[in-house]
């Protein structure tokens, strides 16, 4: 069982951050087009503010791709010279417990008294072949653990995402390992949603499944190449303007989450060297923590 929590974890903190899932941006919804996006260039980028520290905030993608985990290289060096690190959550044996209680059910129910035989059929194929967890799993998680995992890239065996390795280096350089969020905050932006909601948006993802295979590698390069910008543009192609549910999620999700990041970070910022690496899609965007940290009287330049 607890093979399959951290699965459904490390899927569950992909999409909570925003970088894959198959619905719209609302975060950005207020910029008229990606053309007009907010700090659209870079992943590396440093905080200044008089009478504080340097900071750094690095924009991941929560994949395992080789051309991706070398850009750990890349940010090293920041992150061995600031006194903290912080990335969105962290996992200890508390936060296994929460994910539990809130992946599955808890009161006798399963995934096949929600959905038709012909949906489940979908949902253990897809489970089974690209994620490795069983039909018999997957008819106790709730709908929106599965829709999270399945719209995560599927991950490559015996590898960690680029964040896990991140702070891989930060503990092993002895710094100070934070999380910006508690697991029980993350759960909560899916969770807490109506189930009805949460059966739209797994049906959803079931359905667009195939054709977002594609989609993993455009948003790898677009990510290589620092062009948040792209990234925008890619979410913004899979908009879905039959229903508001998506734009509720998504203020959620990255909205407010954004502005919850940005106050820990400052409060941290005021005496401390802080190197935070939160989802990349986090950064750019009138909502965005770059232009939030901006406001607060920061100075955000782009390094990488």
């Amino acid at each position: 069982m607890e093979v399959i929590q951290r699965k459904v974890f490390y899927s569950t903190v992909r999409i909570i951050c925003g970088l894959f899932c198959l619905l719209s941006l609302q975060t950005l919804n207020a910029e008229p087009a990606a053309s007009d996006v907010l700090h659209p260039q870079g992943l590396l980028w440093k905080l200044q503010k008089q009478g504080q520290p340097d900071s750094y905030l690095f924009g991941t993608i929560h994949m395992s791709d080789d051309r991706v985990l070398r850009l750990v290289d890349v940010v090293d060096d920041s992150i061995i010279k600031s006194d903290v690190f912080a990335m969105e959550v962290l996992l200890d044996k508390a936060g296994q417990q929460s994910l539990t209680q809130s992946t599955f059910f808890s009161s006798g129910e399963l995934l096949q008294d929600y959905i038709d035989d012909v949906m489940l059929d979908q949902i253990n194929i897809i489970m089974s072949q690209y994620y490795g967890i069983r039909p018999e799993v997957v008819n106790q998680m709730r709908p929106w653990a599965v829709m999270a995992t399945i719209s995560s890239p599927p991950p490559e065996s015996n590898k960690t995402v680029l964040d896990v390795e991140l702070q891989n280096l930060a503990n092993e350089n002895q710094r100070t390992v934070i999380g910006l969020e508690t697991v029980e905050e993350q759960m909560q932006v899916l969770s807490g949603m109506k189930l009805s909601e949460q059966l739209w948006l797994l049906t959803k993802t079931v359905e667009d499944f195939n054709a977002t295979m594609p989609m993993w590698e455009r948003l790898v390069d677009s990510y290589l190449r620092r062009d948040l910008q792209a990234l925008v543009k890619e979410q913004e192609s899979m908009m879905d303007d039959s229903t508001t549910i998506d734009d509720r999620f998504m203020e959620k999700l990255l909205d407010k989450r954004n502005v919850v990041m940005a106050k820990r970070m400052m409060a941290i910022m005021k005496n401390n060297s802080l190197f935070a690496a939160i989802g990349a899609l986090h950064l750019p965007g009138k909502k965005g923590v770059l232009h939030l940290l901006e406001k607060a009287g920061y100075q955000v330049s782009p390094v990488y």
